[in-house]
């Protein structure tokens, strides 16, 4: 068989300027600082902005403590966000078919009664995928520090999923990016934008940059540079955010399910 249509047409993508000079310009700032060779990532307890502008500037990743939403993450279940945000749209399967939290949360609780090796094959599992958080969620949800406005709308990933394989495979973005863990726990493992050469990025894309290496299963005699790859993992817990600055690579897992995050883009 030939390639899947899908990875022709992602063979047509091209990033654009901005993203190739900001995935250049962190590379080198990384090289220069030695980030390979860091072995953990900094914790930072209720910051300043200007902290945390810091931070983004000298393009390290920090885990934010003690900036929790009101209430606190601890107390947030699904039945929560059912009873607060019923009516809510949470994914748009069609032009015409919709599901707000209500509907979603009852579809999570019935999947969940089903272990995974029961699933029926093509029955999508009930996850959110990074949809736009809806807008009676911000109050609550929306950034925690800098102005709404600084920031692309956030991005809501809650769902049951499997937690022995990652919930985002390898990858880096050309904007710093925000992730609050709301409900159960998420690691991540992070690799140094200097680290390129090492994990085969894909050279075809448009915004967020794939891996052909994939750490959960490594192939090293097709990627054989990708032993030299040197990894940070962080677990974050209810409550914590972590502060990626753009074009670290990183892959994600959730290590509990149900899970809850909500992840923030900044524009600049």
């Amino acid at each position: 068989m030939g390639p899947e249509p899908n990875h022709l047409g992602k063979s047509c993508l091209r990033p654009s300027n901005f993203t190739l000079e900001r995935f250049k310009s962190v590379g080198e700032l990384h090289r220069q600082k030695g980030y390979r060779n860091l072995t953990e990532v900094e914790y930072l307890h209720n910051p300043t902005q200007r902290q945390i502008l810091e931070v983004i500037s000298e393009s390290r990743p920090v885990v934010i403590t003690g900036l929790e939403p009101s209430p606190p993450c601890k107390d947030w279940t699904i039945d929560k966000l059912a009873e607060r945000y019923g009516d809510a749209i949470v994914r748009v399967r069609s032009a015409t078919q919709k599901q707000n939290m209500r509907e979603f949360v009852q579809e999570l609780k019935d999947f969940m009664e089903n272990p995974y090796d029961q699933m029926v094959e093509g029955f999508v599992k009930p996850y959110t995928e990074g949809a736009t958080m809806p807008e009676e969620m911000w109050p609550d949800f929306g950034p925690l520090f800098f102005d709404h406005e600084d920031f692309i709308p956030p991005q809501l990933w809650l769902g049951a999923v499997p937690t022995h394989i990652p919930t985002s495979s390898l990858h880096r973005d050309p904007h710093c990016g925000f992730l609050l863990q709301v409900i159960g726990r998420k690691r991540l493992d992070l690799y140094s934008a200097d680290q390129e050469e090492l994990i085969y990025p894909h050279k075809a894309y448009n915004n967020y940059q794939p891996c052909w290496f994939r750490p959960e299963n490594p192939d090293y005699t097709i990627f054989p540079k990708a032993k030299k790859a040197k990894c940070i993992s962080v677990t974050l817990n209810p409550g914590e955010m972590i502060v990626q600055p753009a074009g670290w690579f990183h892959q994600v897992y959730a290590l509990d399910s149900p899970n809850m995050s909500v992840s923030y883009f900044w524009r600049y």
